[in-house]
């Protein structure tokens, strides 16, 4: 996964959030790679909370990762952002700590993050053994109930509308706001993380409230604990700390679903601070727990993933088009998501040259699939990526989480590599051919007005003179076996 955007205390990350501290250099036994599945254990209390325990002997530390399931994708118009907001809240403690939480839990030698994705908000402790029932408590008291008062709200709220003002400097991200209400109709995947700017001006103390006692009961979350700790008596701290958190009343599911796009959507944002042309390609994709999401991975690795990538030997090594490429899969999600190809032109260079080479490459890796060489180098680093992860009790206690939340349990770890183990050359073919369709792709390009930009007279594909054949009759930035104009979308 690249270039997805998530929110960590007031910080924009690509990718999975790695915090530094002194617990993460520690590295714990090499997991095999003929064996990634992890002897943790689990119970699920009466009020609803599920916990995940993994001892770990090699450093006497502990790492928590508590994992919410609530994210932007549970806000709705006209209260954007809250997610993300609670995220700096929770930083404040609750009645007993308030605003001392980080000095105490530092004052114990320990740390904390915290990072908010569309689905989901993850809080991280690390700290030593002896400091459990400690930080247990902290999370108790923010756990229990916020104090809203309205000093820290619209304390916050400058601090989060700051944050929105200072991202927004940039023309990309801009341009990326723009692409998701252009690439999304009707889903809450529709806005940023941040939340509309509007809102986070507006939203009232009320609608906060009722966020917080929505979406933050111990029967939304998974509590990972992975350390120096004994499975029985760290489940009977932990009950003992967290168990009589009531349970809560279950949400109203999310029912909406993204509607099949059925014609590509164009929009162009005209900016005199942008540097480069930039373009922003997006396609609709499965959820992560999809039998497809693994072929994506795949494809992701293949055509964005290094140097060796096909689209960065195109069209910034062997071309010299573009200054950079990135993109794939948006992050792990509960439902249909986004597969995006992101160019940065080189200056002057109108963006439709680079896209025109992108369909160009794609629709080779549908019609022709990927090299034996390409397949088992993707599989490899994939494997690789993951016993990385297990080597720290950080690694390990995201990995059970995220595994846990979005792939069926966290016991399907080893499941996961098996099933990028099992995808065939055909298996890719397949899914960019259904993907990546003119019909189900949304471009939002990123243009100086001041500038004059050079390139092919015609346009890249969805204007009207970017669909003509060639002289075999066939479209070139079609994949094979694609469908025009209502391709078969996700």
């Amino acid at each position: 996964m690249k270039w997805t955007t998530q929110r960590t205390r007031g910080l924009v990350v690509a990718g999975v959030v790695g915090t530094g501290t002194l617990f993460l250099a520690a590295v714990g036994p090499v997991a095999r790679a003929g064996d990634l599945d992890l002897p943790a254990q689990e119970k699920t209390l009466e009020n609803g909370l599920k916990i995940v325990v993994l001892e770990d002997h090699s450093i006497p530390n502990c790492a928590i990762n508590i994992w919410w399931r609530v994210g932007s994708r549970n806000e709705h118009v006209g209260a954007t952002g809250l997610a993300h907001f609670f995220e700096h809240m929770m930083f404040m403690g609750g009645a007993k700590y308030g605003d001392q939480f980080d000095v105490v839990m530092e004052s114990q030698g320990g740390s904390n993050n915290a990072f908010t994705t569309f689905d989901n908000t993850t809080y991280q402790d690390w700290f030593p053994t002896t400091g459990l029932p400690l930080i247990l408590d902290m999370e108790r008291d923010r756990m229990s109930g916020m104090v809203f008062s309205t000093e820290k709200v619209e304390h916050e709220r400058e601090v989060v509308h700051s944050e929105y003002r200072g991202d927004m400097e940039d023309p990309g991200a801009r341009l990326n706001e723009l692409f998701r209400a252009t690439a999304y109709t009707s889903h809450p995947y529709q806005w940023d993380v941040l939340g509309w700017e509007a809102d986070i001006k507006n939203w009232k103390q009320s609608d906060l409230e009722e966020f917080y006692t929505a979406n933050y009961a111990p029967n939304n979350a998974t509590l990972v604990l992975v350390g120096d700790v004994k499975a029985a008596e760290a489940f009977a701290e932990i009950e003992k700390a967290l168990g009589a958190i009531p349970r809560k009343a279950e949400r109203r599911p999310i029912h909406t679903i993204e509607p099949e796009q059925k014609g590509e959507r164009r929009v162009v944002l005209e900016d005199a601070n942008a540097s480069l042309p930039q373009a922003l390609c997006g396609w609709h994709i499965c959820k992560t727990d999809d039998p497809d999401f693994p072929v994506l991975e795949v494809i992701e690795d293949i055509l964005l993933d290094g140097e060796s990538s096909r689209l960065n030997q195109a069209l910034v090594e062997a071309e010299g088009l573009c200054l950079g490429v990135g993109g794939g899969w948006q992050g792990h999600q509960f439902d249909a998501s986004l597969f995006t190809v992101e160019l940065t032109m080189r200056d002057g260079l109108d963006t439709a040259t680079g896209e025109r080479r992108a369909y160009e490459e794609i629709a080779k890796l549908a019609k022709d699939g990927p090299t034996d060489r390409e397949l088992r180098r993707v599989k490899n680093k994939n494997r690789a990526e993951f016993v990385r992860r297990l080597q720290t009790i950080d690694g390990k206690a995201a990995i059970l989480g995220e595994t846990d939340l979005f792939f069926g349990g966290w016991k399907n770890l080893s499941k996961r590599i098996e099933r990028i183990e099992a995808v065939t050359a055909d298996d890719v073919k397949r899914v960019t051919a259904k993907v990546f369709t003119q019909a189900n792709r949304t471009v939002a390009t990123l243009v100086n007005p001041t500038k004059t930009l050079h390139g092919p007279a015609k346009a890249a594909g969805g204007h009207e003179d970017a669909d003509e054949d060639d002289e075999d009759g066939e479209d070139d930035e079609m994949p094979e076996g694609a469908k025009k104009p209502g391709g078969e979308g996700r």
